[in-house]
């Protein structure tokens, strides 16, 4: 064996870290804080599309799964979700999702954090929400 040679010391050099990868779909792309400008199609069990905004669509944790598996192509199909409940799915993501003016806000004054609805004016939204038949709640639950 060889005498190890008297060079200089070894450095270390590390790559940086990653940056965190956004998460993408086939329909979108990489879903960043301009998804709300995007839109996405989601279709009922019984044929009928609603057009949505990707920030609105994002905020119901089932269809934002969908989305980050790359089930999603230009139609996010939902089979077992009838028209009726995916209107009230979209008008309660429609509430809680932050809204593109608020997230614009946020980004601008140098936080990375999208900014939440009023609190006081959801927890009123979600009171009137839940006023529905008992059937139609457990629909709600599972979307």
């Amino acid at each position: 064996p060889q005498p190890p040679l008297a060079s200089a010391p070894r450095v270390s050099r590390r790559a940086p870290p990653p940056k965190p990868s956004l998460p993408t779909s086939p329909a979108i792309g990489p879903m960043a804080a301009s998804a709300a400008a995007k839109k996405l199609t989601l279709k009922s069990s019984d044929g009928e599309d609603f057009e949505v905004e990707v920030a609105v669509a994002m905020a119901s944790q089932t269809i934002k799964h969908m989305v980050e598996d790359g089930c999603a192509d230009n139609i996010i199909p939902l089979p077992n979700v009838t028209a009726k409940i995916l209107s009230k799915v979209i008008e309660y993501c429609t509430q809680h999702a932050p809204k593109a003016d608020d997230a614009a806000a946020a980004d601008s004054t140098g936080t990375a954090t999208a900014v939440k609805p009023d609190e006081e004016k959801l927890k009123a939204f979600d009171t009137e929400f839940v006023k529905v038949e008992q059937a139609t709640l457990f629909d709600l639950i599972l979307v």
